[in-house]
């Protein structure tokens, strides 16, 4: 998938940590960029993450 899209309703004031799973299908060094968050209605309103990197490696057989 080119994203993940959260859509949430209320997100009071502060700092959150948002997880979630996902399955490695090919080994190899990728790049993610910034997670990002806007406001529909006060655009105003918004926060970015920094990038990250990861490495997936073969799994022994």
């Amino acid at each position: 998938e080119r994203f993940t899209g959260l859509c949430i309703e209320r997100l009071p004031r502060g700092q959150y940590s948002i997880r979630y799973q996902m399955r490695a299908e090919t080994p190899g060094s990728f790049a993610g960029g910034p997670a990002t968050i806007a406001g529909m209605y006060a655009t105003d309103l918004r926060g970015n993450s920094s990038n990250t990197r990861m490495a997936v490696v073969d799994s022994p057989r």
